[in-house]
């Protein structure tokens, strides 16, 4: 069971510590597969509660999967981050189980087909634009109602900690213009989540994997997925300075560093994860 840890007599973090013998929460979205399944993993594995939000019912069975192995509680939440009922049935749910909210790993994002999206942004119709925006921005937004620790009990508490999923699209030019333009504005929405909630002793830090082995890359490569994330494998990996791309547990760790302690006067800040990548300014494609 993780709990604050102490440094020469103090807390570590640099907000107000929670009882030495309570239980952190966390909430993941978008954490039935690929890298939100791999955090709720990761989180699990520090003794954290875990409730999984997302569209697939995969969920269920990976939250039942979490409790036998970690011997944590979890849950499953039926979630489309886009209706505002669905955000007040997630909480309702949180709540109702552990009551606080210590950590949210905003992981839900869209996954949309090259071909709408690529070569000319005046093929980009309003629809797929829109439909783009609409999950990146309200699966992104730290508003206190859903993704963030900040209930009233959490601003007494002084703590807690978010953690949004952008992308090396955000930062360099792969082609995709709508998703790169979401992508970046999720950046924009941690910076400004970090300054407003700041004073309540909440962290708001975000993460822009690159290219990812996640169920979602599949159809990209439907039978050689795992071949691209080895070293030296694929030619998708030429620009990787690491010469591989990654597994969904490599980001988990990454965004397991933001929601802990360890990270405790980290804020308004972004990790790459993309092993090199947006350092050249190249497009992994």
């Amino acid at each position: 069971m993780e709990t604050e840890t102490q440094l020469e007599g103090h807390s570590q973090a640099s907000t107000t510590p929670v009882a030495a013998n309570t239980t952190l929460n966390a909430l993941v979205t978008g954490g039935a597969q690929g890298i939100g399944a791999a955090t709720a993993r990761k989180l699990a594995s520090r003794g954290m509660n875990v409730l999984i939000a997302d569209m697939s019912v995969e969920g269920k069975q990976l939250a039942q999967q979490i409790k036998d192995e970690y011997g944590v509680d979890a849950a499953y939440q039926y979630i489309d981050v886009r209706r505002g009922e669905d955000i007040d049935m997630m909480i309702k749910t949180f709540v109702s189980k552990w009551g606080r909210l210590d950590y949210a790993a905003n992981v839900a994002g869209i996954n949309l087909d090259g071909g709408e999206l690529r070569d000319d942004e005046t093929k980009v119709s309003q629809a797929v634009f829109d439909r783009a925006e609409a999950q990146q921005m309200a699966s992104q937004e730290p508003r206190p109602v859903h993704v963030t620790p900040s209930t009233p009990k959490e601003i007494a508490y002084q703590r807690g900690s978010i953690v949004n999923i952008s992308s090396t699209a955000a930062l360099t030019t792969y082609g995709f213009p709508s998703y790169s333009a979401t992508k970046a504005a999720v950046l924009a929405i941690t910076r400004n989540g970090a300054v407003f909630y700041g004073k309540h002793g909440i962290r708001c830090n975000s993460v822009c994997p690159g290219f990812t082995a996640t169920p979602m890359a599949r159809p990209m490569y439907p039978d050689s997925l795992e071949d691209q994330v080895t070293t030296n494998g694929p030619e998708i990996a030429t620009n990787v300075p690491l010469r591989k791309n990654a597994w969904p547990e490599e980001t988990a760790s990454v965004i397991s560093f933001f929601l802990s302690d360890e990270s405790s006067h980290v804020t308004g800040s972004n990790l790459e994860v993309d092993g090199g990548l947006s350092i050249t300014g190249s497009s992994p494609f």
